[in-house]
């Protein structure tokens, strides 16, 4: 084929397969899938899911944090039930006293490193201090 195509058409040839394999190439990585981005991990959040015995501003009581987001506390004979979520290092709580719920109030806890005590945000000292049952 060497004596056929002449110095001239091996050049074309050799070019025309490069071109080929070049675009073969190109194709090849289009098709593969574009590397995945790893989802980014949320902030671990506290072990606070449990009954606990509570501090709050020297004051002690129980509470239930529930798996769900659940709340319940009994505080100097009075039953609070709400809500709980933890996010960027905040327990924020949403609660009342059932069944009419008017004394609906919320309230915030920086937590500390240990993730179970901080500084109330309207002032004062929040802190789980005991585990008391399993986890709710």
């Amino acid at each position: 084929m060497a004596e056929i195509l002449g110095r001239a058409g091996r050049t074309v040839f050799a070019a025309l397969l490069l071109a080929v394999a070049i675009t073969g190439l190109w194709c090849a990585a289009l098709a593969a899938p574009a590397p995945q981005k790893k989802a980014a991990r949320p902030p671990p959040s506290p072990s606070v899911v449990g009954t606990w015995s509570l501090s709050w501003q020297g004051g002690w009581g129980t509470c239930t944090l529930h798996r769900q987001g659940g709340w319940e506390c009994d505080w100097f004979g009075q039953h609070w039930v709400g809500v709980w979520t933890v996010k960027d290092g905040v327990l924020t709580v949403e609660e009342a006293i059932p069944p009419d719920g008017a004394a609906r109030i919320v309230w915030r806890v920086t937590l500390d490193g240990t993730g179970r005590a901080g500084p109330l945000s309207g002032g004062g000292t929040f802190a789980l201090t005991s585990i008391l049952g399993p986890k709710a």
